[in-house]
């Protein structure tokens, strides 16, 4: 069996919340069209609350949340909630669905204020976007020393796509049909909320009040390998044009190709493993929005009771990125949906492709 145990995951969100209301009704009222508006309160005004790394209130805002923060006060939570030291950090993975900065990588900050041993081993992580921490553990694990020394990973995800999209929210006309140019971007900057999540990753659970067991060979990971898919959507500088940053989605590709990529990784898992299959609690879905999670499920055979948690969460603060996996195993365990010894099931979806495990609570 090759399997990692995670400690108790500390979560947390950027420092200034809004309604939907708020955003679409206030603060863009005159950017998009009476009729548009009540098509995006019908899209997504289930939304309670998001979270944003800036005051978009103030006209001269104050200087937004810096991420690198956020990711040492995460990550020194998460040590605390596993009973470990700094000196029992082997690696570092962090995953960046949308940085900061350009460079230099987070690490080169993190090392040092999180009083990390110098020969810890480093590994950032950008542009895979939503469907990162499989990948991610396996590449710490699977083909690494890491494993025997005694040392574990922290494995440390950010969300923060205010920095991507407000510059081109500032410079959009007014949005009267879902043709016209800034939709796509004033629609993604109102369901995304700047979130970081962090957990201590390790072969042996740690003396916690709880651990999230992972087994490898319980995991299934497939890319969508059509010749054009790095098209499907894509996040570049604006060579022409008004907006700082071209954004280019194709909603129903991208949707698709999630669909059927998870739903090959979920027939691979339940017919190796059908009785921790069927006996999953929760399937914790990626939180992308209704549309991506309704095709996601119905693509799945899904379970509608089980897979609940997922829209309560998307409901309650949207999209939270790379970092609503682990948000997800969190509120399955905090709103004790699971109990020790239970199973459930996570299915992550993105710009590369699927993935999907069986997870045990401890």
């Amino acid at each position: 069996m090759q399997s990692v145990h995670l400690s108790p995951i500390d979560l947390r969100f950027a420092s200034h919340e809004y309604t939907m209301d708020q955003l679409v009704n206030d603060l863009y009222r005159d950017k998009i069209s009476s009729s548009m508006r009540e098509y995006v309160m019908d899209k997504i005004g289930t939304i309670g609350r998001v979270y944003k790394i800036q005051n978009l209130f103030k006209k001269e805002p104050d200087a937004p949340d810096r991420l690198a923060d956020m990711y040492v006060e995460s990550a020194r939570a998460s040590l605390e909630k596993a009973g470990k030291r700094p000196a029992d950090v082997g690696q570092i993975v962090t995953v960046n669905d949308n940085y900061q900065q350009y460079l230099p990588a987070p690490t080169v900050e993190l090392v040092p204020r999180l009083n990390l041993k110098s020969d810890v081993k480093t590994d950032n992580r950008q542009g895979m976007a939503c469907s990162a921490l499989s990948q991610s553990m396996m590449g710490a694990y699977a083909n690494s020393v890491l494993p025997n020394s005694g040392d574990g990973t922290l494995v440390i995800i950010g969300s923060s796509y205010t920095d991507w999209f407000l510059p081109n929210l500032e410079k959009i006309g007014r949005i009267e049909s879902k043709k016209d140019m800034g939709f796509l971007d004033i629609m993604y900057f109102l369901m995304f909320s700047d979130t970081v999540a962090s957990t201590y990753v390790s072969r042996e659970r740690t003396e916690s009040k709880y651990s999230i067991e992972i087994d490898f060979n319980m995991m299934s990971n497939r890319k969508d390998t059509s010749p054009d898919a790095h098209t499907k959507a894509t996040v570049k500088p604006a060579r022409q044009g008004p907006f700082p940053m071209s954004l280019q989605v194709d909603s129903k590709r991208l949707r698709e190709s999630c669909a059927r990529l998870s739903s090959e990784n979920i027939q691979s898992i339940g017919k190796k493993y059908p009785n921790q299959y069927e006996s999953a609690n929760v399937v914790n879905i990626h939180t992308a929005g209704k549309n991506y999670m309704d095709t996601v499920s119905k693509s799945c055979g899904l379970d509608p009771e089980k897979t609940s948690l997922s829209y309560r969460i998307f409901d309650e603060c949207g999209n939270t990125g790379a970092a609503s996996s682990l948000q997800l195993m969190k509120e399955s365990v905090e709103r004790k949906i699971l109990s020790s010894g239970d199973h459930g099931l996570m299915i992550d979806y993105g710009w590369e492709g699927a993935d999907a495990f069986i997870y045990r609570l401890h």
